[in-house]
C-alpha cells in the first residue's frame, strides 16, 4: 500500500472533492488521527479488492441463494451494497448524532454505548466507526460468507472479540 494513496482512490470516486490523504480528510472532520488513519485506508483498500474479486461475488451469490431458500425469502433480501466513506462521514456528522457518538467513545470499560451496524456485511461501516471515529463498535450479519470475511478482516486490522459463528444468526464483531 502506498501511503500517498488518496482518499478518492481507496474510498470511491465520490470523495474526490475531499482531496488529500486519509489523515488530511479525517483531521478536518475531527475524527481520529495517527496510525488509525493509515489502518483505515488499508482496510478500505482490502475491502474494495475483495468486492471486485470474482471469488467474492460467487461466494456471496451462493450464500444469498442458499440462505434465501433456507429462510423462504427472496434472494433480493440479501442485496449487497457498499457505502463510500464520505457519505458515511456526512451522516455521522449530523447535528443530532454528536451526543450519541460521544457516548460510544467510552468503550466497555468507560460505560460507553456501542455503535451498532445491522447488516454489517464484510465490516466496512464497522471499520469506519471503529477506526475512523474511535467508536466501540459491533456488527451483525446473517450471511455466513460475509461473517467469515468480516471476522477475518477484523482480526487482521482491529481487535475482534466475541465473534460467534452460528449459521443463520448474527455475529458479534467488536472493534
Amino acid at each position: 500500500l502506498n501511503p500517498a494513496t488518496t482518499v478518492a482512490e481507496a474510498f470511491g470516486h465520490d470523495v474526490a472533492g475531499a482531496g488529500g490523504v486519509v489523515s488530511a480528510t479525517t483531521q478536518q472532520s475531527g475524527l481520529v488521527s495517527g496510525a488509525q488513519h493509515l489502518e483505515l485506508l488499508r482496510v478500505v483498500v482490502r475491502i474494495r479488492q475483495l468486492e471486485c474479486s470474482a471469488a467474492f461475488r460467487r461466494a456471496l451469490l451462493r450464500d444469498q441463494v442458499m440462505t434465501a431458500k433456507l429462510m423462504g425469502w427472496d434472494r433480493e433480501t440479501f442485496t449487497y451494497g457498499s457505502t463510500p466513506y464520505h457519505t458515511w462521514r456526512t451522516v455521522m456528522q449530523a447535528n443530532g448524532l454528536q451526543r450519541q457518538i460521544a457516548r460510544c467513545k467510552g468503550g466497555k470499560g468507560g460505560g460507553g454505548q456501542r455503535y451498532v451496524v445491522f447488516g454489517s456485511s464484510i465490516g466496512l461501516l464497522a471499520f469506519y466507526g471503529g477506526l475512523g471515529m474511535g467508536l466501540h463498535t459491533v456488527g451483525y450479519e446473517i450471511l455466513e460468507t460475509l461473517v467469515t470475511m468480516a471476522t477475518s478482516l477484523g482480526r487482521q486490522f482491529a481487535p475482534v472479540r466475541g465473534d460467534e459463528h452460528d449459521s443463520g444468526s448474527s455475529s458479534d464483531e467488536e472493534e
